[in-house]
């Protein structure tokens, strides 16, 4: 027995016979096969009722455009684990594709007598064998997998506008014209299969075809304060600096944390840019920026103690007396006293 291809990429074995079925009879085989269509035909009734009675979810059902270019290559790499690799041949169906890179892998593990993985790595990878060559350790990979929209050749592209009934005009005849017309009805499609009727953020086509809504999510978007923060800061981004200052010297002369750093960035204070050094990032900032804020800050935090110093200056003197209410405060008693003294 031979494995053949299937649809999931894995391998199975195919029996035409059963020993069982060999036994019997053509009366008992008739008899089999009509009950066993009955049941079927019952079962499909059951199930079709079953999807009329349940609701239909919005947009079109998941998976729907499980294929977006129709176009299957078989790919072959040697060597590292990447998916990579060199197309070595173009296929209509995924199954037409399997089928082509199961006999190619065989075929090539036949003439380099190639060491086949085990079970478990097959189950992985159905199309993976490994050889030492040289001394080295090397790994086999043929895959079947569907073709890019860029890979496809501008035939392979004729062909998906006719097939999703987009027009072509004498003007989109270049690669780039083509692709730059199925892209849209491909993001379409992507964003259908996820119960997306409407996807103003990715799609174009949802963009042109629906405007008066696509205005009010601009309209919303815009006053959503997130986005309203985010347009300010781009607005101080600058490719080039003329006095540039790291991000940590910023720290150590003036002593500005990064939430102050943060809030004058949104306040139009300071112009910056980013550098990256090993993977770590880090902004840079314009000096005269810095300098000129630093000592707003400082004037700011001037003022501030002071007014400060003058409130609780103002709220002392009024909780403590002066001279002539103390002055009052004792004859009072003594006056009280006398009045009392000449009562008797």
């Amino acid at each position: 027995l031979t494995p053949a291809p299937t649809t999931d990429g894995y391998n199975r074995f195919d029996y035409d016979t059963d020993d069982d079925d060999l036994k019997k009879t053509d009366d008992e085989r008739t008899s089999t096969s009509v009950v066993t269509q009955a049941s079927k035909n019952e079962k499909n009734s059951n199930d079709d009722e079953k999807k009329e009675a349940a609701p239909k979810p919005r947009g079109l059902k998941s998976g729907e455009y499980t294929s977006f270019t129709g176009v299957f290559g078989v790919y072959q790499q040697f060597g590292g684990y990447g998916e990579g690799g060199r197309c070595v041949s173009r296929h209509n169906s995924i199954d037409d594709a399997n089928r082509a890179a199961a006999d190619l892998f065989e075929q090539y593990c036949k003439d380099r007598e190639l060491e086949v993985g085990c079970e478990e790595i097959l189950a992985h990878n159905p199309y993976q064998a490994f050889a030492t060559i040289h001394g080295q350790s090397n790994t086999l990979h043929v895959k079947a997998q569907e073709l890019e929209i860029e890979e496809c050749q501008v035939a392979e592209l004729k062909q998906i506008l006719k097939r999703d009934h987009i027009e072509l005009t004498k003007k989109t005849q270049s690669k780039k014209k083509l692709l730059a017309a199925i892209k849209p009805h491909i993001q379409h499609k992507k964003h259908l299969n996820r119960y997306k009727e409407i996807d103003f953020g990715s799609c174009e086509l949802c963009r042109d075809r629906h405007p008066d809504q696509y205005q009010e999510y601009q309209a919303e978007k815009a006053r959503d304060p997130a986005v309203v923060r985010g347009k300010l800061i781009s607005n101080m981004y600058r490719k080039t600096l003329f006095d540039a200052i790291k991000e940590s010297e910023v720290k150590a002369q003036y002593g500005l944390t990064d939430d102050d750093l943060e809030k004058a960035v949104a306040a139009q204070e300071l112009h910056f840019q980013k550098r990256s050094c090993f993977g770590n990032y880090y902004r840079r900032y314009e000096r005269g920026d810095i300098i000129r804020y630093y000592k707003k800050m400082q004037k700011l935090k001037k003022e501030t103690e002071t007014e400060l110093e003058e409130k609780t200056e103002s709220k002392r003197k009024s909780e403590t007396p002066d001279d002539g209410e103390r002055a009052s405060e004792v004859a009072e008693p003594m006056t009280k006293k006398r009045k009392l003294n000449n009562v008797k």
